[in-house]
């Protein structure tokens, strides 16, 4: 069959996006299945796909209307002009009027759309639409985490023939083989239909142990110079190492869409990945985008001394690193193997708030002592802070605040704060509906860099000037600029200065 798999351009709603470039593994990794199993596989990114490479973003002051620096590019942004969209919402990457020329041009026979991320689900349901549009005929499959946590509500938009929930190489590979044999796809683990009399079907995925049976990302089916040429941590790959994470913070999605389950694909298959990144792109780093990568230390230190044992030789960094799992050995060990620098995620300074709202399972003191030892170790340091979460006194933010400065002070490098977002499917959700602080997804109002609830001791529109003042001042960052620091981290040479000054 003829497939496109196509990543939406990022909707904004309002005056307010958080918005990065980097490779989108999903349907990579789904390509790579599909086309394995025989199929004629095209992929679209549509935020890459939309850049205006005869921009220079230098140049730009922050005022324009038609584009957006994003990382070290320029893309174009165009305003959504259909009814039942906010007053100046718009969109970045390709138009949705290029997005239909060019599904009318491939004429596919399935068109499956990728919405990682709840904020983009409207851009994804829109070319739904225009799919059914160019081709009525032609079959429509939704998948991501937004469709896994609300697989009902994706459901009753028109346009979507399937959806895909969970992990979707082994399943989109199933439906399009029922599909090509006229059987009925019911029963296939994660497929999703409404039926013609409005009866919802849908079967739950089931979590994939064998990681290494899966196909190698296609990752030549992207535009790749685009990427390399305009991500904000350089010449940059990007690949996954484990999938899954067994902890339970009440904001995050992960132990929903893994089931807390932690899986490993073995070190033969990661050095081959890495290799093709080096070998076949030139990345200069490689970046692991695993849920926690280090959450088995030992698996861990062994796959790094595989990297020095194959001489990969290219920087590495790596998000989402649980930093009371990073012992001083295990820190030389990344630092030999290329790692020069360390984010982590400390979320709040206040004791309390990790208890019992986040539900972190970390101490504090954890994170400033994780600090002193990545720094000991020749490493440099970013964080990541979460403020505004149901039940958090200002009191509480002001602790977070501190702590932030006080890991300034100890020589942490970059800072990133986020304002608690109720995404389907957490524990922070099901607080946020409890307490009647939202009445389901907003999602012409759903970003991490914005507030979407008031409670008694802050409004939505404090913590976002909170956000910016503290991205300000802790990186010497500013919104007006349109450009998001990159949470691998870049020197910052502005002064401490104290929140109460």
């Amino acid at each position: 069959m003829k497939v496109l798999l196509i990543t939406p351009p990022y909707y904004v709603p309002r005056d307010s996006c958080a918005i990065s470039i980097g490779h989108p593994l999903g349907i990579s990794y789904i390509g790579g299945q599909l086309r394995e199993a025989g199929h004629d596989v095209t992929l679209i990114d549509s935020l890459i796909e939309g850049r205006l490479r005869d921009r220079n973003p230098e140049d730009l002051t922050g005022d324009e209307e038609d584009c957006i620096r994003v990382s070290r590019g320029v893309f174009a942004r165009h305003k959504i002009l259909e009814e039942g969209y906010p007053e100046g919402a718009t969109t970045i990457g390709l138009s949705f009027e290029e997005i239909e020329a060019r599904i009318r041009d491939l004429k596919p026979d399935v068109v499956g759309i990728s919405t990682i991320f709840s904020s983009i689900y409207r851009s994804g349901a829109m070319i739904a639409k225009l799919t059914k549009r160019v081709d009525p005929n032609i079959v429509t499959v939704m998948g991501g985490t937004h469709v896994t946590v609300s697989p009902d509500g994706v459901l009753r938009d028109d346009g979507i023939d399937y959806i895909v929930t969970g992990e979707g190489e082994l399943t989109m590979e199933s439906l399009l083989e029922a599909l090509e044999n006229d059987d009925d796809p019911m029963g296939i683990p994660g497929v999703g239909y409404m039926t013609a009399d409005g009866e919802k079907k849908h079967t739950p995925n089931i979590l994939n142990w064998e990681l290494d049976d899966l196909a190698l990302p296609a990752l030549d089916l992207l535009s790749m110079d685009d990427y390399l040429d305009t991500m904000a941590e350089g010449r940059a790959g990007k690949m996954y190492t484990t999938r899954g994470c067994p902890f339970n913070c009440s904001f995050c999605s992960v132990p929903y869409t893994s089931e807390r389950r932690f899986r490993v694909h073995s070190n033969e298959r990661i050095v081959q990945e890495a290799k093709i990144w080096r070998d076949e792109y030139n990345v200069e780093v490689l970046i692991f985008e695993d849920d926690n990568i280090n959450t088995n230390r030992k698996r861990f230190r062994k796959m790094l001394n595989s990297f020095m044992e194959e001489d990969i030789n290219v920087r590495l960094d790596g998000r989402n690193l649980r930093c009371d799992l990073l012992d001083s050995d295990t820190l030389g060990i990344m630092k030999n193997a290329g790692f020069e620098h360390v984010f982590i995620t400390p979320e709040s300074g206040s004791q309390r708030v990790m208890d019992e709202i986040i539900n972190k399972a970390m101490s504090v003191d954890d994170s400033k002592a994780a600090v002193t030892r990545i720094i000991g170790a020749g490493l440099t340091v970013g964080t990541a802070f979460v403020i505004g979460f149901p039940g958090e006194k200002m009191s509480e933010i002001q602790m977070t605040i501190d702590y932030a400065y006080d890991l300034k002070e100890l020589g942490v490098k970059s800072f990133w704060f986020s304002i608690a977002t109720p995404i389907e499917g957490t524990a922070l959700y099901k607080t946020a509906m409890d307490q009647g602080l939202i009445s389901g997804v907003d999602l012409d109002n759903f970003a991490f860099n914005t507030g979407t609830y008031d409670t008694d001791e802050f409004t939505a529109q404090e913590l976002n000037e909170l956000r910016d003042q503290l991205m300000e001042e802790l990186n010497g960052w500013s919104k007006a600029t349109g450009v998001k620091p990159s949470v691998m981290g870049k020197p910052s040479e502005i002064d401490i200065r104290s929140m109460a000054s």
